[in-house]
Parts: structure tokens; sequence; C-alpha cells
């Protein structure tokens, strides 16, 4: 999970609501963030994945399914006030060789690629577990007030 302030100028409408381009503003920020984690494994080639002159990606954030050439996310909005969802994304990130013009497996492709596949995998486990802690330790969800 990744927590994302409001900034009631830009963010918010006057009458206190989250403005719809705000949604995909906080979902972009933290799925950077996510690929920014990436560095770990893919180390001086995380720029190649950014810059798309390499391996890169195709465009919140929890893992729900991790596969040799994309994964999927959901990205939930939570409001810390009415302490419920506000909004809920989801999507597939694929990535991409843009050398070669078509979809990367990075199973295949080995080396930094087949560590960032493995450890995606790993990270996709523990934001299960901790979503089901989570979600066990709230329980039961109160109804929002919109």
């Amino acid at each position: 999970m990744i927590e994302h302030g409001v900034t009631w100028a830009d963010d918010q409408d006057p009458f206190g609501h989250i403005m719809n381009a705000g949604f995909s503003h906080f979902e972009s920020t933290c799925s950077f963030r996510m690929f920014e984690s990436f560095e770990a494994q893919l180390g001086g080639k995380v720029d190649e994945l950014l810059n798309a002159t390499g391996i890169g990606i195709i465009c919140a954030i929890r893992l729900g399914e991790v596969r040799p050439d994309r994964y999927s996310i959901t990205a939930t909005t939570w409001s810390l006030q009415q302490q419920a969802p506000a909004a809920e994304s989801s999507g597939w990130v694929v990535f991409f060789d843009y050398r070669k013009g078509k979809i990367a497996n990075l199973m295949d492709i080995g080396g930094v690629y087949r560590d960032l596949h493995e450890a995606l995998a790993v990270k996709c486990q523990r934001m299960k577990e901790t979503a089901a802690a989570w979600e066990k330790a709230n329980s039961p969800k109160r109804q929002s007030k919109l």
C-alpha cells in the first residue's frame, strides 16, 4: 500500500470532493513508485524501462496476478476521512520490447528480467497477505456516506 495525500487546491472541488482527474493522478503516482522499486532487480536497466528504450512497460497498487509478460494491478483510493473506499480501478501493466516491437516475456529474456519477474511474484504474494490481514483487522466495513 502507498499513501498519497490530497491537496485541496489541486485535487478537490469547492465542495471537498476529489475531482475525477485526481484519481488518475494518484494512481499514476503510485504506479510510478512501484516501477521505481524495480531498480533492486534491474539496476542500471531501470532507465531503459522508464524511458522505453529497451524492455519497457505499457500502461494502485495491488498486484493481482503475475505472468511472464505482464501483471495485473488494482488501485483502490481510500478516504481516510470516511474510512471507506472512494474509487477503484484495475488493469494490466504489460512489458514490451521496444527494440523488437513485441510483448516481452521476462522469463524467456532471462537475467535481470527473470529476477524482476520473480521479485514481482514474491511482492504479489506479500501484497495479498497484507491485504487479507488488513481486511481481517478492519472488518466490518462501513458504507460510504456518498
